[in-house]
C-alpha cells in the first residue's frame, strides 16, 4: 500500500510540475527524440521479465501535453524481454527494446519514432 501511494505522489507531482515552466522533463525521462520525453515506469519487482503494472509518461517537447498510459512488458515465448505496450481506447503504443515506438490505431502502424535514450 505504501509503494501504491508513493507511485500515486510521484504520478500527482510529476503532473504538478509539467505544468511549472521551469520544468526539465529531461530530467525524469527514459527515452527521448525531437519530439517527446518519455518516462516508462515498471512497477513490478525488479528481475520480473514480464510485468502487467508499467506506465507510460509521454510528453510533448513543444506543448507540454501530457499523456499517461498503463501498460505491460511484452516477451518472446522463450521469455526474452520484447519491450512494452501501452493502450489508449483504439490507440496502441509500442516501445520496442531497440528503442523504436510505433503507434498503431486499429492494429495499423499510424507513427514510428527512433527513441534515443535519455542523457542524464
Amino acid at each position: 500500500m505504501v509503494i501504491f501511494k508513493n507511485i500515486l505522489l510521484f504520478l500527482f507531482f510529476s503532473t504538478y510540475l509539467l505544468a511549472q515552466d521551469s520544468f526539465t522533463p529531461l530530467e525524469q525521462c527514459t527515452f527521448e527524440n525531437e519530439k517527446f520525453w518519455i518516462k516508462i515506469l515498471n512497477l513490478c519487482p525488479e528481475g520480473n521479465i514480464t510485468c502487467d503494472k508499467v506506465i507510460y509518461v509521454g510528453v510533448n517537447k513543444d506543448s507540454g501535453k501530457y499523456i499517461i498510459l498503463n501498460g505491460k512488458s511484452i516477451s518472446d515465448v522463450n521469455m526474452n524481454f520484447k519491450g512494452y505496450v501501452f493502450k489508449n481506447g483504439i490507440y496502441e503504443y509500442n516501445i520496442f527494446k531497440n528503442n523504436v515506438l510505433y503507434i498503431s490505431k486499429n492494429k495499423q502502424i499510424i507513427q514510428e519514432y527512433r527513441l534515443k535514450l535519455c542523457e542524464r
